[in-house]
C-alpha cells in the first residue's frame, strides 16, 4: 500500500476524496451535456467528460452487445475491482474516447487495484481529476461533476459508494428526445421514446423505494432551464450549497459553449456539436412537415404510455385513425423492428462468440 500512496505522490496523481461529488442524470439528449456545461462555469466546480462508470466501463464482458452499452436497468458492479476486471475496464474507456489516462494514472490504478484496495468511488475520484487533456484542474475546487445520462438506471449505486453525492436530474418531453435522437444519431422515434419512458420509471421507481434520498436529488425540466437558464441555474446552486454567480441569460448561454469545448475538446463529442452547429432543432421549427412529425410521434408516445386508457379508447380518436398516422406508425415501426432484429443478431453472434471462446 505504501508503494502505491508513493506513486500517487511521485506522479502528483490526485484523489479527491475530500470533494464532493455531484452527477447529472437524466433522459438521452435531455439537455444534460448543456447543463454540465453551464455548471462547470462555477470556481468550486470541476468537471470532466463522462466516464459511463456504472453504465459499461465496469461491465465484465469485453465485447459489449448494444443492451450491455446501453442498459435500461441496473447491473451487478463489483465492490472490488480486480486486476483483470481493470485491464477489460481500460479496453471500455479507450473504445468511448472520453477519457484519456496517462501511463502514470493507469499504473497506479493497477498498484491500488493487485492491494485489492480499488473500488468505483476510488476509481471514479482518480479518473475525474487526472483525465488528459484537462484545462480545468484544480486542487481548490471542492466539488466535482460527473455527467452520464444512462446513469439514472444506477442511483443505487452511486449512493452505495458516494453516500454523501448530490444528483441533478434534468428531464425533458419524451417525444423531444425522441425527435433529436432521431434527427441526430438517426436512432429510431419508437426506441428514443421507450428510452425516455424508462429513464423517468426508473427514477420515480428508486423515489419510492428510498424516500429518504429525496433530499439529495435535485429535479429540474430541460424547458425550464432553456426558458430561463439564470433562474434555474441559481436554484441548483442553492441546492448544492454554493454561491450563485452574476450571469444573466446571454452571458450563460455565450460561456457554456467555451466550458464545453473546453470538456469535450478532441472527442466526437465537439465533432457532433460541429455538425449541429447551423442546424434548427426539431422542437423550434413549425413547417407543416416538422408539425406533423411532432403530431404523429405525440401520438405514438400515448399510444406507447397506456396508462391513462385503453387501445380500443385510443383507436376510436379520430386522429389516430388518419391514413397518414397510420403510414407514419407503419414506417417508424418497421424501422424498430429492423433497427432491434439487427441489435438482437448481433448480440445473440457476440454470446455464441463468448460460449465457444
Amino acid at each position: 500500500m505504501t508503494e502505491a500512496i508513493e506513486n500517487i505522490l511521485k506522479h502528483k496523481i490526485f484523489v479527491a476524496c475530500c470533494a464532493k461529488p455531484i452527477f447529472i442524470v437524466g433522459g438521452s439528449r435531455a439537455g444534460t451535456t448543456w447543463l454540465q456545461s453551464i455548471l462547470s462555469l462555477h470556481p468550486l466546480l470541476f468537471s470532466a467528460p463522462e466516464t459511463k462508470l456504472f453504465q459499461h466501463v465496469l461491465d465484465p464482458n469485453k465485447r459489449l452487445t448494444f443492451t450491455e452499452l446501453y442498459p435500461q436497468k441496473k447491473k451487478v458492479i463489483p465492490s472490488k475491482i480486480t486486476p483483470k476486471q481493470l485491464e477489460i475496464s481500460f479496453k471500455h474507456l479507450d473504445y468511448i474516447g472520453f477519457i484519456k489516462l496517462s501511463k502514470e494514472v493507469r499504473y497506479t490504478l493497477r498498484q491500488l487495484s493487485e492491494l485489492e484496495i480499488l473500488d468505483p468511488c476510488t476509481m471514479l475520484n482518480i479518473i475525474i481529476y487526472n483525465a488528459e487533456p484537462n484545462q480545468h484542474k484544480s486542487l481548490i475546487q471542492s466539488y466535482w461533476i460527473e455527467k452520464t445520462p444512462r446513469h439514472i438506471f444506477f442511483l443505487e449505486d452511486i449512493f452505495k459508494f458516494f453516500p454523501t453525492a448530490q444528483v441533478i436530474c434534468i428531464s425533458r418531453n419524451p417525444v423531444d428526445i425522441a425527435l433529436s435522437a432521431w434527427e441526430t444519431f438517426n436512432y429510431p422515434i419508437i426506441a428514443g421514446l421507450i428510452d425516455a419512458f424508462k429513464s423517468y420509471r426508473a427514477l420515480e421507481k428508486y423515489l419510492q423505494e428510498h424516500p429518504e434520498r429525496r433530499k439529495q436529488i435535485f429535479q429540474i425540466a430541460y424547458e425550464e432551464l432553456k426558458e430561463n437558464p439564470s433562474v434555474t441555474i441559481a436554484e441548483i446552486y442553492k441546492f448544492l450549497g454554493l454561491p450563485p454567480l452574476d450571469m444573466d441569460n446571454d452571458k450563460i448561454k455565450k460561456f457554456s459553449k467555451k466550458a464545453f469545448f473546453d470538456i469535450y475538446r478532441n472527442t466526437q463529442m465537439t465533432s457532433w456539436q460541429a455538425q449541429m452547429k447551423d442546424r434548427k432543432p426539431l422542437d423550434s421549427r413549425n413547417d407543416i412537415q416538422v408539425l406533423q412529425v411532432k403530431k404523429y410521434t405525440f401520438l405514438i408516445a400515448r399510444l406507447l404510455k397506456m396508462e391513462r386508457c385503453t387501445k380500443k379508447q385510443l383507436f376510436l380518436k379520430r386522429e389516430i385513425m388518419n391514413t397518414n398516422f397510420l403510414k407514419f406508425c407503419i414506417k417508424h415501426f418497421l424501422e424498430y423492428l429492423i433497427f432491434t432484429t439487427k441489435i438482437n443478431t448481433i448480440n445473440f453472434l457476440i454470446k455464441v462468440y463468448r460460449n465457444f471462446k
